[in-house]
């Protein structure tokens, strides 16, 4: 094998090299994108509770009573939230208890 011969092959290494570099890369950010895009479509529901549209009217003269700081109140919203960033919500389907 010549200087010629070698000089060849270390051309033909380098280019692969790039080659594969460059694929590689390609698929980094192809599956990055992928993913954001993904993330994108998944919407969260509108949570928003409209307050004007509750009562204003105080709590019920008969029945259970609830009292915040000795004054009657009427619960309007209640809301139920995993405990923390790592905790899931549990499954739509009612429990055997309900």
């Amino acid at each position: 094998m010549g200087p010629m011969e070698i000089k060849f092959w270390l051309d033909r290494a380098l280019i692969f090299g790039i080659a594969v570099v460059g694929a590689v890369v390609f698929i980094r950010l192809w599956r990055i994108l992928r993913k954001a895009k993904r993330r994108s479509k998944e919407r969260a529901p509108n949570l928003a509770i409209d307050i004007s549209a509750l009562r204003a009217d105080g709590p019920p003269a008969g029945g259970p009573s609830l009292t915040y700081y000795n004054i009657p109140v009427r619960v309007v919203v209640a809301v139920i939230a995993p405990a923390g960033r790592e905790s899931s919500l549990p499954s739509n389907h009612r429990s055997s208890n309900a």
